[in-house]
Parts: structure tokens; C-alpha cells; sequence
């Protein structure tokens, strides 16, 4: 398909050369009709007359359309050549019939009609060769156009345009000027700037003659009429009747006052707009015309009007060619800028969907999008602001499209946004374009790099302080993008970090601008190095600013992450001078933020010096609070690290300690003695203890923050992790080196006498380390007092009871006492005041362990100092406050060392001598205090007997009254503390020396507080106590006893029992038995697990409990007391699979003629026996033995008791009666044991009477035993239920058995009982009579006679 010149439509080439249509009659110049008929009716080549035939009949006269297009035109050239030739040759018929003939010798075949010729005549549209007088005319008007003269007026331009016409500047040569101007003022102008001149001329001339508007439109359309008769254009004259239009017709359509007119010539404007030949010079004078013309419309039109235009325009956005897609976006940019504030967001709002379309079939609308921003832009100036903020992101996404025409016009158009917009706009827009500069996709890369070179520019001028601001942000990427592979890339960069050097003001600096910009655009390490080096040898007079931090901050920081060592250190180094050159500036906190990740990643080098001067700058930066914090630097330290890190970042910390305020010093050292934090942390915090001295430990205020870390140190060395200790060590030897300022000194040597008494050896041990280093130290040895405090604390700690402190306190000892005057004895001599004063001290201190510690201390240095009088009584004075004090905790930590002391023989006479230690033990013994009063029991018990333990003794022992609670409590304290049972040993000799009385009991119960092991030596000796005890006070020989038991083991327990049971005559209500038994009683009730020697229990208590209720009650009932216990501990079921057979023998002997009322049993007896016998009747094993034992205990209980539980024993017989599977001798022994139950609690059993009969009648069943034993039963249960047992017994089919046991029932009832049976009776013996069974009938006789009887 091509499209016509001027005619608007399009035309496909194979149209063009088909056969041509008859073409109406021409009308008028192909000019005047566009494509025109002429272009249309043009036919091919293959016309009648190529073939010889006539022309076509009525074809009019046609020109081919060459001059309307110009030789670019493929319609034109196609219609030129089929147009129609103005000549032909005539041709020669053939004769009618006649053959075709060989032609003769020599001459040619006759081969048709001759080809047409194509000359001028034939395409009169063709431009002709210029004769020399028109060329000569033509450099004349070129000439004339060339002087042409600016003009400023209208009356100035009329002069011009008549003089160059060649006539008189008068009004009616209006006409004249304004031919010349369009004939050969404009089209023969030799340039543009002449162009312009004559064009402003005529436009100033239409201005002045507004009145004569019609007049003037006149000369333009007859002008324009005769060029499109004429056909003849050229490019040249093409572009000067776009600007004729332009320049003229819109100066005359701002006059016009008709409505329509107006319109009509907007709307040729916007065809020339977006005709696809219209040059960028006219379309942008044609898009200028539009602005005042659709602001000229009226009020009610206006918004019509740009609202069509817009419409109109924003379609051709798409357009297939450029030149329409440029024309559309200046006519939308027409619109809006005349158009109102809706207006410009509605076309705002389609430019931006057209922008974000996708696809290549979509580039050519992308591309007039963006081209129609840059338009817009430019048109609306600071009213686009609004917008340019949100379109910029879409810009820079534009310039990385894959069409070159997209990013082209992406590109052009972000930089005329950019350009347009003010400066708080620009501020706006740095973050879009630094994300843009960090796009992967290098065009969007170059045009954000760009974009930014621009806004440097601006704010440079405009702001520097915000873009100081901005640069930190922004330098990084950019030199991340000098190093890309393209060099388009790299050399935007550089020349935007170029125009950031312009911006340098200081002089120091801006001699180095290209040096660091060569440093940032190369990846290489040398400039890196050499632009170090520059740095470092430059000399700053003064303080540097933001613009050149922009550059050596970025240097700096590429040194710190791609450098070697030497080159990081070096870096390190400046950025910590640099920061301290800055000092607190605002301006450059944003430019040393860029150099902290490397500095603390620095912290991590493996490289010492790196670290160090990493740290070091780092410090800087968090003294003078330039981009970085403490709390930072301390999040840090609770991280996983490695032990470079580790190193690194308390090295950080420690010099940024160095560096801040004494304030925020304090807060920092808060957080670091901080206890609540991981493992990884402390060791973190610890090794910033251990760089700290370094730091601080010269001045005043930082020895006293070094004192401060000093007791977490010794902490630690305490500490299970191994980690851990080994960097406390670290930390206090670093304190040890550095200390120097006697605030410092005093508080190591305080802290190290504190470690040598802590409770880890592994502590003990590094402290006295720690010790011999410090003792050669100046300043120490300055401080008399703390060498003096340490010594001794060394001395005390030679009595250690690890080997390997003492080893080391020995060393010490020699290093303190070589060089000295005097021997290591004087030394020591001189050193008791000190030993003395320490020791009271630890005594009265309240730390038992510390106390401990200086009593075997004390033992120690009594016998060394033996020969000089010892230690013993200086100390006195200190031993006597303690246990005087009334602190408590301090005289559990006197008694604690006091013990120690005693521990020792040779320091016996110094404290026995000494009454008062003695009545202040006793007091101690006697106090309310529970821990308290076990020290002085310890005390006590470590010294001998005769100081405290044997007179305190006897004196309660001695006591008629019960001791009190406070006695109670120094007594037991005192017996627990004597592991070897001497004190329990003198106490049970007081007590049985004393007699009975309350005392005794008290002592004996408070004597149940000693160890399991050494009660069990004295068992047997209070077992005798208890007993003689008890024969007077039952009661306060079973306290002792529970207490005993209590206070033994299982085994001593057993033993315990044992020596009671051996207490007890079996059988014999004596009184010793019977306290014997009770005790055993209340021992096996305390007990919480079963005895052992059951058997020997049962043996010893059965007896007992089986004595006549009757004479013996009081004794039987104790000992079924006991009884019961010893059930309730071993429980009925157990004692059940094993015991029956033991009861059974001891029930047994009172049976034999002995009457069962002369050998009742208590009632308490029956109820601890009844429920293991319950449980061997439903067991496995034993259940004869418990029927028959059962059956004994029935018949010698009470018959209230027995009916109380009845029922109870009732049911379990019962139902073994009823078992399938019974043993015959177990179901006669059942049958009895019921016979006993009905015949002395028969009223109690009423409610199993049915049960009964029916498992009576069904025992008859069995063999003979059996069914005598069960026609007993019955004859017992007759006694309450005659009837029914008769009848039960007397139901069809009567049996030889149950009429026997009949005849048994009516022997029981006797004559009174069978009257009350008689007809029951009667009707079984005439059922009797119709039996046929021999053994019947003989039964039935039996009991006729007896009834009859």
C-alpha cells in the first residue's frame, strides 16, 4: 500500500496498475483535487494503443502526477506511468487476408507498433531545466531574501516586503509585498535565519492589517490555488507553504471573526500537522500557530476545540510514520497548553498508558508517547511539575526498550523533563534516578546517569548543600557503574563525577579531583593506591567540605574493600583522621555512613593492624557521632562471630569508649557488664574488657571505667566454659600491664585478693598468676597498702585446699620476699597485723566459705608464727565479735571459721583457755536461727567434748522439763553435726543415767536428728530406753520411737524393730511386752515401707492380740494395735499369700476343750485379722487355712462384733461356696464357718437368706461330707426361716439327701419349731409317698418318725 501526496488515501500498487476505469471529466488541476482523477484514471502500460489499438474512446486529456509528490513518490511515479501519452504512432494496417511474409535480405522482421517514447511532451509534470535568464531571477530574489532586514514593526516590515517586490511602500501595496513574500521571499530565501526574517515580517505586516483580513486570506488561498494548478513543488517550496500556513494562515485566523472560517483553518493546520511530509520546522511552527488560535476560540469553543484537537492528535500517536507520531505529540502538547487544568490530566493520563504499553507491535505508539512528554514538557513548563515525578520511573524504564526509536525518544524525553522542572522538583527525583542508575539494564543505566549529571549541574548551582546530601547516596552506584564492560557507561559516569569535581571549592582538594576520579572510574588497584597515597601526603589547610568528601570518601571506601592490607590499613587510617578533621559536621555524617560496612567488616581482618586501625577509625566515628552509634557496635558483640570478629569489634568498641562522652561512656559500659546474655556475647564483652586498658587506662576518668570492668573479669573466671575464663585471664593481665594511675592500681589489687578467695580452683589459680605479674609494677609497689592487702591475701591463700594454689601462692610468696629486707619469717611477722586484721574481717563477714577459708588460713599461719607467739590469741578479739555480733550471718561465718581453727590440735589450747568463745557457742546453740545454730553445733562438735558439747549435754539431759524449741533445735543441731555419734553416744548415757523424766524423752527425741549411721550403732541401747521409758510414759516412749524411726534408714529400721521385738515375752501381758508391742506399733504406723521379717512381727504381736479380751483387754488390745499397723503397712493382701497358715496355728491352740467364752478375742484383734482372711478366701492359695481361721475367730469374737460384720464375711464365703470348681473339704469348711455365722449373727444375714438356702440346696448336691455339713447349715438357717428352708428343701424331685437333711432341720426346730412347718412337712411326705426310689422313701421315713416323733 502507498499513500497519495496530498490526497490523504491510500492506494494499493496493484490497483494502480491494473487496467484502468473510465474516468468522469476533468473538473480542474490535479492541485485543487488532491490524488485527483487524473492519478485515479491512470492505467497500466499495456494499453489498446501499445497493442495498436485506436485511444480509448472519451479518455480525456490526463497528466501523470509526478510533480504533486515529487520524484519520492511511488503513487506519483506509478500514476506518470500509466497515464496516457498526448502522442502515438499511427499504425499500418495489415492487409485483410493476407499471409505473414518472410522478410527479404537484408531486411528486418516487421515486429508491430515501435515503443513509445517518453519525453517532455509526454510528462508535462516533470520539472524542466531553468533557462538562465530564470536563474538568473532566481539569485536575484535569493539576493533580495539574503538582505532581507530584521524588522520590528509593521511599518518597518511593509517597507521591507515593498522594497524587496520593487514597489512603493504604500497601503495598497499590501497585495505586492505579500506575493513577493510567498513567491520568492520565503521559497528562494539562501537560508533559514533569512526565512525567519521575512516570515516575521509578513506575520508583523498581518498583525498591523487585522482589519483586511479577508483581503489577505484572499492573496494566501489564491496563492495556494495556483501552486496546486501549477503541480510544480519541491521540497524547499513544500516546507515554505507548511510555514506560509503556519506563520500566516494562523496569524490571519487569530483576526478572523467568522466562527467557521476560523475553524476551517485550525483544521488545515492540524492536517499539516499530520501530514506524513510536513518537515520538524513546520510541524513545530504549525504546533506554535495552535496555541494562540485555540486560546483565540470563543469560551464556549475553547475546550471543545483543544479537547478535538487532542482527540485528534492522541490517535496519531500510533501512527506508522515518525514524522505523524512527532506532529500528533506537538499537537497534543498544543492542546494542553491552551487547554484547561482536566483537559491536561485526561491527555496526561492516555500519553501515560500509551507510554506503559508492551510489545513490539506497540513501539511506534511507546516512541509518540514519550515524544509527546518531551512536548508536553517543554509547553507546560513548571505546570508539568505535578507530573514529572511520576513519569520519571516510566522514562528510565522507556530508555532500556529494545527499539531504538523508543529508547531514542525515552532518552530525549527524560532529559527535557528533567530539564524543565525547578529545583525542589530536582530534589524530588534524585531517588528514581539512583534506583535507575542501579538497573541491570545498561541504557536505563546510561540515561539515569545522565539525568543525574544534569541534576548535579543544577543543584551544584542552585542547592549544594542538598546535593552534598544526595552524593553519598549516589557516588557509590555511580563508580559501581564505572565499572561495567561498556564504555558508555564509563564514560557518563566520569563525566557526571567530573562536573561533581567542579563543584570542589576546596583548594587542597581540587587539585586531586582527577586523581580520585580516575580512582573511581578504573577498577584496577593502582590508581586505587596511588590516589591514596595523594591523600595522605596532601596537607589541608582547612576543614574539608561535602563536595570533597564526594569524591575522597568513595576513594576511601574502595580502598577499604578491594584493597590489600597495606592499602586497607592505610585507608582505615584517613577515614579516622578525616573524621577527626571534620569533627561534629552534619554535612558529612552522610558521607562517612558509606565508610562504616567496610571499616566494620574491616573489624573481622585477620591482619592485626587492619583491625587495629579499623577500630580506631570506627572509634572516631562514634566519638564525633558521625554516622555511626554505640548501640551499633554493641549489637555486634551479641552475634555469632569468629575470633576475628570478635577481636575486631572490641577493639571498635574499646576506642570508641576512648572517644565519647563520659555520658555515653557510662551507657556503654552499662550494656557491656550487662549478665543476661548468651555465651557469644560475654566473650565479646570480656574481650572488650581486654582492649580497654589499652584505651583507657591513662587518664583518670578512663581507669576508673577500666576498675569498673574488673570485678565481671574475675567472674568469669569462674566460669565452666573454658572460652570464656581464658579471656577474662586475657582481659586481667591487659589490666595488670596497664595499670598505672593509683585509682587503678588499688582496684586490680582489691579485685585480685577477691579472685584468690573465690570457690573455682581454676580462678584461685589465675588470680595468683595474676598476682606474681602485677607484683613488680612501680605503682603497685608505690601503694603500700594494696602490696600489703595483696601479700597477705597471698599468703592466706598458701592454705588453700588445692595443690596447685598453693603451689602458686608459694611462688608468689618468694617473689614478694626475695630482694626484701629481712627473712621470709620477719616478713611475715611484719605481715601479722595485716593477716590478723584480714582474718577478723572474713570471720565477721558473713561469707561462710571466705570465713572458712581464713580459719584454715589461720591454723596454717598460728603454726608458722608458732615461735613468735602464734596467731590464736590476737585473733581472739576478732573470733569473740563475730560470735557476738548480732548479725547473724555474721556468726554462722565466725562459727564456720572458728571450726577450721579447731580442726587443728595446736590451736585447741589457744581456744580452750578462752571461756568466753565457749558461753558464746552455747548461746549461738541456743539461738532461734536454724543456720545459726547448726554452725556452732559444727563449731562445737570440732572442738573437744569438754568445751561446748559434754557440758551442754548433760545439762539438758539433766533437765526435769521437756526441752523447749530452741534447746530442741541445739540439741539436734548438734547430734547432726557429729558424723562419728560421740554427742549421740553421751546423750543416750545422760539420758539413762538421768531416769525418766521429761528431759529425758526430750533428749532422746532430739537425739533422733543424728545421722542414719550413727543411730544405727546406739539401736539397740534406745530400744532399751524407750521401753523402760515407756513402762511410766507410754506416750513419750512413742515419740521417741517415731522419731527414731524417722530418723533411720530401712535398715536401721528393721534393726530398730528387732531389738523391740526381742523386748517382747509372746503370749505374756507383762508391762514391758506391752510397751515393747505398742512401740512397734508406732514404728511400723511412721514406717513408709513394709518391714522386712514379717513372719517374726506376726510371731511376736499374734500371741499377744490373742489374749482373753476378757482378762487381758488393755494388753490384747495393744498389741491388735500393733496388729493392725502391721497390716496396714504390709497390706491385707499381701500378708494374705503367705500368712493364713501362721494365724491358723495361733488361733488353733485355744480351740481344744476350751470354752469359747473363756478365750474371746478383743475386738481389734478380729478386725486386723478379718481382712487378710477375707482376701486368702477369694486368693489362690491358703484358702483353707484362712476358712478354717475364719471359722476359729468367729466363734471366739463377740456376737455384737461378729453381727457388725456379718454380711461382710458372708458374701466372699458365698460365693466360694458356689464355685464350680470348689474343693469339697473347702466347701465343708465353708458350710461350718456359715453354720457359726447363722447361728450367732443370724438377724444380720436376713437379706442373703434366699442366697443361702439356694447355695445350701445346692451343696446337697455334693458328696457326703458335704451334704452333712450343709443339712447343719440348714438346720441353722431353720432357726430363722423355717418355711422357707423346708419348702426349698421338700421341691420335686425330691432327693434322698434333702429329705435327710430335712429330718436335720426338724431334729434343730424340736416340737415347738415343727408345728410351725406342719404342712409344709405334710405336703413333702405325701410327695414322698408317690416316689418310687427305695432311697426316698428310707429318707422320707426318717423324717415322718421324726416329725410324727
Amino acid at each position: 500500500m502507498v499513500k497519495k501526496k496530498f490526497g490523504g488515501e491510500k492506494v494499493g500498487v496493484a490497483d494502480i496498475l491494473a487496467e484502468p476505469k473510465a474516468a468522469p471529466a476533468s473538473t480542474g488541476p490535479a492541485w485543487a483535487k488532491g490524488a485527483g482523477a487524473a492519478g485515479i484514471a491512470a492505467g497500466p502500460l499495456q494499453a489498446a494503443a501499445v497493442r495498436g489499438a485506436p485511444a480509448r474512446p472519451g479518455a480525456p486529456g490526463v497528466v501523470g502526477a509526478w510533480a504533486r509528490g515529487g520524484p519520492q513518490g511511488l503513487a506519483a511515479t506509478a500514476t506518470s506511468l500509466n497515464a496516457a501519452a498526448k502522442f502515438a504512432p499511427a499504425a499500418r494496417p495489415k492487409p485483410i487476408g493476407a499471409a505473414a511474409s518472410r522478410p527479404t535480405l537484408g531486411l528486418k522482421r516487421d515486429l508491430g507498433l515501435a515503443a513509445p517514447v517518453f519525453d517532455s511532451e509526454a510528462f508535462p509534470e516533470a520539472e524542466k531545466l531553468k533557462t538562465a535568464k530564470e536563474i538568473t531571477e532566481e539569485k536575484a530574489q535569493a539576493a533580495a531574501s539574503a538582505a532581507f532586514p530584521a524588522v520590528e514593526n509593521a511599518g518597518e516590515a511593509l517597507a521591507a516586503l515593498c522594497k524587496a517586490a520593487g514597489v512603493a511602500a504604500t497601503e495598497a501595496s499590501l497585495t505586492d509585498a505579500l506575493n513577493w513574500l510567498l513567491r520568492s521571499g520565503v521559497p528562494e530565501a539562501p537560508s533559514s535565519v533569512a526565512r525567519d526574517r521575512v516570515l516575521r515580517a509578513g506575520s508583523l505586516l498581518i498583525e498591523d492589517k487585522a482589519s483586511r483580513a479577508a483581503e489577505i486570506t484572499a492573496v494566501l488561498e489564491a496563492y495556494f490555488a495556483e501552486k496546486q494548478k501549477s503541480g510544480k513543488s519541491s521540497a524547499k517550496v513544500l516546507e515554505a507553504d507548511g510555514l506560509f500556513d503556519a506563520k500566516l494562515f494562523g496569524t490571519v485566523a487569530l483576526h478572523v471573526a467568522d466562527g467557521a472560517k476560523r475553524s476551517a483553518i485550525r483544521e488545515r493546520l492540524v492536517r499539516r500537522l499530520l501530514k506524513p511530509t510536513t518537515t520538524d520546522v513546520v510541524q513545530r511552527a504549525v504546533a506554535d500557530a495552535l496555541v494562540p488560535l485555540l486560546t483565540k476560540e470563543d469560551e464556549g469553543e475553547q475546550s471543545g476545540a483543544a479537547e478535538k484537537v487532542s482527540q485528534t492528535c492522541l490517535q496519531e500517536l500510533g501512527a506508522s510514520q515518525e514524522s505523524v507520531r512527532r506532529g500528533a505529540a506537538l499537537g497534543v502538547a498544543a492542546a494542553a497548553q491552551a487547554g484547561a487544568s482536566t483537559l491536561r490530566k485526561s491527555i496526561i493520563d492516555s500519553v501515560k498508558a500509551d507510554v506503559s504499553t508492551e510489545g513490539k507491535t506497540s513501539a511506534g505508539k511507546r516512541q509518540g508517547a514519550l515524544i509527546c512528554l518531551a512536548e508536553l514538557a517543554t509547553s507546560l513548563g513548571r505546570a508539568f511539575e505535578p507530573y514529572a515525578l511520576a513519569f520519571l520511573p516510566l522514562l528510565l524504564q522507556s530508555c532500556a526498550d529494545e527499539k531504538k526509536e523508543v529508547y531514542t525518544a525515552g532518552f530525549a524525553a527524560a532529559q527535557k523533563v528533567v530539564s524543565q522542572v525547578s529545583v525542589n522538583c530536582l530534589k524530588m527525583m534524585v531517588k528514581p534516578v539512583l534506583e535507575g542508575i542501579c538497573s541491570k539494564q545498561w541504557r536505563a543505566q546510561l540515561a539515569a546517569i545522565q539525568l543525574f549529571g544534569t541534576i548535579v549541574s543544577e543543584l551544584g548551582e542552585s542547592a549544594p548543600k542538598r546535593m552534598a546530601m544526595i552524593l553519598p547516596q549516589a557516588v557509590p552506584p555511580l563508580c559501581e557503574a564505572a565499572s561495567s564492560p561498556r564504555s558508555e557507561l564509563r564514560d557518563a559516569v566520569k563525566s557526571v563525577l567530573e562536573k561533581v569535581g567542579v563543584t570542589i571549592a576546596h583548594r587542597d582538594v581540587a587539585v586531586l579531583a582527577p586523581q580520585l576520579i580516575a580512582a573511581l572510574v578504573d577498577p584496577s588497584e593502582k590508581p586505587i593506591v596511588k590516589a591514596l597515597d595523594a591523600l595522605l601526603s596532601a596537607v589541608y589547610t582547612t576543614a574539608i567540605d561535602a563536595a570533597a568528601c564526594a569524591l575522597i570518601c568513595p576513594v576511601v571506601e574502595r580502598a577499604l574493600r578491594q584493597g590489600d592490607a597495606e592499602a586497607q590499613q592505610k585507608a582505615a587510617s584517613f577515614a579516622r583522621g578525616l573524621v577527626l578533621h571534620a569533627g561534629e559536621s552534619e554535612e558529612l555524617s552522610p558521607f562517612f555512613a558509606v565508610l562504616r560496612p567496610p571499616l566494620e567488616a574491616l573489624l573481622s581482618h585477620p591482619n592485626p593492624g587492619v583491625r587495629d586501625a579499623a577500630a580506631q577509625a570506627i572509634g572516631a566515628l562514634v566519638g564525633e557521632g558521625a554516622a555511626a552509634s554505640s548501640s551499633d557496635l554493641l549489637a555486634r558483640l551479641d552475634a555469632q562471630q569468629d575470633g576475628a570478629e570478635i577481636e575486631g569489634t572490641a577493639q571498635g568498641i574499646a576506642a570508641a569508649m576512648a572517644s565519647v562522652s563520659e555520658e555515653t561512656r557510662a551507657e556503654m559500659l552499662a550494656e557491656l557488664l550487662r549478665q543476661d546474655i548468651p555465651k557469644h556475647g560475654r566473650l565479646g564483652r570480656l574481650c572488650v574488657f581486654a582492649h580497654l586498658p589499652k584505651s583507657l587506662a591513662g587518664s583518670a576518668e578512663g581507669a576508673q571505667t577500666v576498675a569498673e570492668t574488673l570485678p565481671a573479669m574475675s567472674v568469669a573466671l569462674s566460669d565452666s566454659d573454658e572460652a570464656i575464663r581464658d579471656m577474662a585471664r586475657r582481659g586481667l593481665g591487659a589490666t595488670v600491664d596497664a595499670a598505672k594511675h593509683p585509682e587503678l592500681v588499688a582496684a586490680v589489687a582489691a579485685n585480685l585478693v577477691d579472685a584468690l578467695r573465690a570457690d573455682d580452683m581454676r580462678a584461685r589459680v589465675a588470680a595468683a598468676e595474676l598476682v606474681m605479674a602485677f607484683l613488680p609494677n612501680r605503682a603497685l609497689t608505690a601503694d603500700v597498702t594494696s602490696r600489703s592487702d595483696l601479700v597477705a591475701a597471698t599468703v592466706m591463700a598458701q592454705a588453700d585446699q588445692n595443690a596447685e594454689v598453693r603451689r602458686v601462692c608459694d611462688r608468689v610468696w618468694r617473689a614478694a620476699t626475695d630482694g626484701r629486707a629481712g627473712t621470709p619469717g620477719k616478713q611475715l611477722q611484719e605481715l601479722r597485723p595485716h593477716l590478723v586484721e584480714r582474718i577478723s574481717n572474713d570471720l565477721q563477714s558473713g561469707d561462710v566459705e571466705r570465713a572458712r577459708a581464713s580459719g584454715r588460713a589461720a591454723a596454717q599461719l598460728h603454726d608458722r608464727l608458732e615461735a613468735s607467739g602464734g596467731l590464736i590469741d590476737p585473733l581472739s578479739l576478732g573470733i569473740r565479735e563475730a560470735l557476738s555480733s548480732d548479725d547473724t550471718d555474721a556468726q554462722i561465718s565466725g562459727c564456720a571459721g572458728l571450726a577450721e581453727i579447731l580442726k587443728a590440735p595446736k590451736c585447741h589450747k589457744g581456744v580452750l583457755d578462752k571461756p568466753d568463745l565457749s558461753a558464746a557457742l552455747r548461746g549461738i546453740l541456743l539461738s532461734e536461727h536454724l543456720e545459726a545454730c547448726t554452725a556452732a553445733a559444727k563449731c562445737a562438735v570440732a572442738a573437744p567434748p569438754t568445751f561446748v558439747s559434754d557440758p551442754f549435754v548433760s545439762e539438758l539431759c539433766e533437765s526435769s522439763y521437756a526441752l523447749d524449741s530452741d534447746q530442741m533445735c541445739g540439741l539436734q543441731a548438734l547430734v547432726r553435726a557429729d558424723g562419728a555419734g560421740t554427742v549421740l553416744k553421751l546423750v543416750i548415757e545422760r539420758a539413762a543415767a538421768s531416769g525418766p523424766s521429761e528431759g529425758q524423752t526430750s533428749c532422746l527425741v532430739a537425739a533422733a536428728a543424728a545421722p542414719a549411721g550413727a543411730l544405727r550403732q546406739v539401736v539397740s541401747s534406745v530400744a532399751d530406753a524407750c521401753v523402760q521409758a515407756g513402762v511410766s510414759d507410754a506416750d513419750a516412749a512413742g515419740s521417741v520411737a517415731k522419731a527414731w524411726a524417722a530418723g533411720l534408714d530401712v535398715e536401721g529400721t528393721q534393726e530398730f524393730l528387732s531389738a523391740l521385738v526381742s523386748r517382747i515375752e509372746c503370749g505374756q501381758a507383762e508391762p514391758h511386752s506391752q510397751v515393747a508391742a505398742r512401740l512397734v506399733g508406732d514404728i511400723l504406723g511412721a514406717a513408709s515401707v513394709p518391714p522386712a521379717h514379717v513372719d517374726e512381727l506376726l510371731d511376736a504381736l499374734l500371741p499377744g492380740a490373742l489374749l482373753s479380751a476378757d482378762g487381758h483387754g488393755a494388753c490384747a488390745e495393744t498389741f491388735a494395735s500393733s496388729l493392725q499397723a502391721l497390716v496396714q503397712a504390709c497390706g491385707a493382701s499381701q500378708l494374705a499369700e503367705e500368712y493364713p497358715p501362721r494365724i491358723l496355728a495361733a488361733l488353733a491352740p485355744a480351740a481344744p476343750g476350751q470354752p469359747m467364752e473363756d478365750s474371746a478375742v478383743c475386738v481389734a484383734t478380729f478386725e486386723a485379722l478379718v481382712p487378710v482372711l477375707q482376701n486368702g478366701i477369694t486368693g489362690a492359695t491358703h484358702r483353707k487355712a484362712s476358712v478354717e481361721s475364719l471359722a476359729l475367730l468367729a466363734r471366739r469374737v463377740g456376737a455384737t462384733t461378729l453381727q457388725g460384720h456379718a454380711m461382710k464375711l458372708a458374701g466372699p464365703l458365698v460365693r466360694a461356696l458356689g464355685e464350680k470348681s470348689a474343693d469339697p473339704e473347702l466347701q465343708e469348711l465353708v458350710l461350718r464357718v456359715l453354720s457359726v455365722l447363722i447361728e450367732r449373727a443370724g438377724a444380720s444375714l436376713r437379706a442373703l437368706k434366699a442366697a443361702l438356702v439356694t447355695a445350701f440346696a445346692k451343696a446337697l448336691d455334693g458328696p457326703g461330707p458335704v451334704q452333712i455339713a450343709a443339712g447343719r447349715a440348714c438346720a441353722a438357717l431353720a432357726g430363722m426361716e423355717p418355711k422357707v428352708v423346708v419348702k426349698t428343701l421338700g421341691k420335686p424331685p425330691l432327693k434322698p439327701a434333702n429329705l435327710e437333711a430335712l429330718a436335720t432341720v426338724l431334729k434343730a426346730l424340736g416340737p415347738d419349731g415343727r408345728k410351725d412347718v406342719e404342712e409344709e412337712v405334710k405336703a413333702v411326705l405325701d410327695s414322698a409317698k408317690a416316689a418310687s426310689d427305695d432311697a426316698v422313701q428310707s429318707a422320707a421315713s426318717q423324717v415322718a418318725a421324726i416329725f410324727g416323733g
